[in-house]
């Protein structure tokens, strides 16, 4: 088919006949073949020679797509092809930014906007780097339990220099790090226990210490069967 727009006016004309409008989702993991199919098919008529030179149909092509998540460049998809794209659709339509964010609140995105909005900033040598974009929480996702941070950032030991240490002992070290939080955000009377909110309850309640999940199988198949057996996990909880 790519073969035939270019050249073929006529047929062009044809497919550009099948569709009224055009949604292409995951548009940053679009190759440029792709991207030529797609602006040809949502073209005004039959003239260009070029993807770029071609005059969009009003309301007819629709990208849906998040630049920063473009990892399939294995597969021919060109981030800079995107923003080619992206911009010679905003000169003939418009574009809106999808900021909500329904699961997280605002105290964790707050950090990540921050962190990232330094860390991810366009490069002046090319458009392979997209401009980081702010999040937003719901409306809904209020902040249950005040006065508790949001981020924690876990510090090694004093005496620990991860630029010296192995793998091992980095993970080793970071595993002990977590396990030592855990132990202190549900040890202790309910005035010492973090608090989260539940929502069963409708309030906040203090952690509740789980034993560690057992894995046990709900039945074995027989050995001359090519079946997996299914699992299920149990997980020990209790308050303290």
């Amino acid at each position: 088919m790519r073969r035939l727009f270019p050249s073929r006016l006529r047929k062009r004309e044809y497919f550009q006949k099948k569709f009224r409008y055009i949604l292409v989702d995951e548009f940053q993991d679009t190759d440029p073949l792709q991207v030529e199919v797609v602006f040809f098919l949502a073209e005004k008529g039959a003239r260009a020679n070029r993807w770029e030179e071609v005059e969009l149909h009003p309301k007819k092509l629709f990208l849906v797509g998040d630049p920063k998540q473009s990892i399939y460049r294995f597969r021919r998809a060109d981030i800079e092809t995107y923003e080619k794209a992206r911009e010679r659709l905003l000169s003939k339509g418009a574009g809106v930014n999808i900021v909500q964010n329904f699961r997280t609140v605002q105290s964790i995105l707050s950090w990540v906007n921050r962190l990232f909005s330094g860390l991810i900033q366009p490069s002046e040598e090319g458009t392979f780097q997209p401009s980081y974009v702010p999040l937003v929480s719901h409306p809904e996702r209020k902040e249950a339990i005040k006065n508790q941070p949001g981020v924690i950032l876990l510090a090694p030991p004093p005496d620990f220099d991860p630029r010296e240490a192995s793998a091992a002992k980095v993970r080793e070290v970071e595993a002990r790090s977590i396990a030592a939080l855990i132990e202190e955000m549900t040890t202790g009377g309910p005035e010492k226990r973090w608090m989260i909110f539940d929502k069963k309850e409708g309030g906040s309640r203090g952690l509740l210490k789980c034993a560690p999940a057992i894995s046990e199988p709900l039945d074995m198949p027989q050995p001359w069967r090519r079946k997996r057996p299914r699992w299920r996990r149990k997980n020990t909880c209790g308050r303290r």
